[in-house]
């Protein structure tokens, strides 16, 4: 082991340590990591900074502006109101326990989960008040499921994501009846999202803690104060800003589809267009910005630059080839594979956890014989069920904000999330391989 790989791993421990403990903020914590990894040459400047030029961070920006956009609309009134009924009826604080999250995923389906929790967080904070529904609870079932609720439906990345396996099966000499149709990965994980997504709702309630520090969070307002206003926009104003919203979620799935169109340049199109027929101010756009989102994610994604330049991502490899042996188990192997990565997650990038771990969950399957596309699907579902810290996914940080958490109640708050979700994956395995993959 080199000392570049010492150095890799102990600024990772660093940073695991900072953000766990709280001893400084956690921007400073995370701004540490770029730091230190061009302070010791571990990386250059480009390398240590390009966190902040990467197209998942610079598409936040016009995202956080469409989502201002439509916060300045009726849409978040006419959505409160419709929520609002449920509370009325018998059984009232389930349903509309139940609306958020359906809503929650619905949006992460057609926008991405980052977005999706910027629009619900507001929601979900002024529905709570008015309800009585403990907030963190609500925002941490529903950051959850946002992380989550990606590539369940075969809309959007879902259509496209099919390929990126295929690619990691043929660099990684699968035989060609192990490639991915389009369908696969919904009936690899909707049946198992689907009974998570119940057991969220129903059992999960019990694992977040609605109270911290002795502060209430659960604040009641009467359902009968006075009506607020739907907008300050006017009726033409209004529908146009829903109009350039819901307009912008299809532009950016078709012409990312069709013509490899990156998201920000057409989000960013909408949201300049949203200036122009002033619907929002500067000021509404700033205000909507989750930075400690961003910076934590634009900070700790160089980390897997790190870990790929310095051979940190291979010797961890080697240490889970070396638990597993010479055992062609495939259920054990898929175990090993998912809780892998679902542990390195939570201390970097979703995406680049899964980049790391894909092409070893191939080439491991192709070496030893078994199917490799179970170890690869294992691999992604564990990168991305991050849900006990805020440093894998935007959505995960943007929720941790919101909610003021501290880490170790984050920590117990998303354990229940993770635990069910590697059992229902173990229970759904072996019945969807023995159906649709024999």
């Amino acid at each position: 082991m080199t000392i570049d790989v010492l150095i890799v791993f102990a600024i990772t421990l660093a940073m695991t340590i900072m953000f766990f403990t709280g001893w400084i903020p956690i921007i400073a914590a995370a701004m540490s990591v770029p730091l230190l990894l061009q302070l010791t040459g571990i990386l250059t400047f480009s390398e240590a900074w390009s966190g902040f030029s990467n197209s998942t961070v610079i598409s936040f920006i016009p995202i956080f502006t469409m989502a201002a956009v439509l916060q300045k609309s009726s849409f978040t009134y006419r959505l409160k109101a419709w929520v609002r009924k449920l509370q009325s009826v018998r059984s009232g604080n389930f349903k509309v326990l139940a609306a958020l999250v359906l809503a929650t995923f619905l949006l992460t389906t057609f926008m991405n989960a980052a977005s999706a929790t910027a629009v619900m967080t507001p929601i979900i904070l002024s529905i709570a008040a008015e309800t009585g529904i403990p907030r963190k609870q609500a925002l941490k079932i529903c950051g959850d499921v946002s992380s989550n609720g990606i590539l369940v439906l075969p809309l959007g990345l879902t259509l496209a994501s099919y390929l990126t396996y295929n690619s990691y099966l043929e660099a990684g000499g699968a035989d060609p009846q192990y490639m991915f149709s389009v369908m696969d990965q919904t009936i690899l994980k909707a049946p198992i999202f689907l009974v998570w997504l119940v057991l969220m709702i129903t059992v999960g309630t019990k694992f977040c803690a609605p109270k911290e520090s002795g502060e209430t969070l659960t604040v009641s307002v009467p359902l009968n104060q006075p009506q607020e206003a739907a907008t300050q926009l006017t009726p033409a104003q209004d529908k146009l800003a829903m109009g350039l919203f819901f307009g912008s979620i299809v532009a950016m799935i078709l012409f990312n589809q069709l013509f490899g169109t990156p998201i920000y340049l057409t989000c960013g199109l909408f949201a300049l267009a949203a200036f122009a027929f002033k619907l929002i101010t500067v000021n509404d756009a700033l205000a909507s910005m989750s930075w400690i989102s961003i910076i934590i994610i634009a900070c700790t994604l160089p980390l897997a630059t790190a870990f790929n330049n310095t051979g940190a991502s291979q010797i961890f490899a080697d240490g889970v080839i070396s638990i597993i042996g010479g055992s062609t188990n495939t259920y054990l192997l898929a175990a090993i594979f998912f809780i892998a990565p679902a542990f390195m997650t939570h201390f970097m990038s979703n995406t680049a956890c899964a980049a790391i771990f894909s092409p070893l969950a191939v080439t491991t399957g192709v070496a030893i014989g078994v199917d490799p596309r179970f170890l690869l699907v294992a691999s992604q579902m564990g990168a991305f069920s991050a849900f006990c810290t805020p440093m894998s996914t935007a959505c995960e940080a943007i929720v941790f904000e919101a909610g003021k958490f501290k880490m170790g109640e984050f920590v117990r708050s998303g354990l229940f999330a993770l635990i069910s979700w590697f059992v229902l994956f173990m229970v759904w395995f072996p019945i969807c391989s023995n159906l649709f993959f024999t």
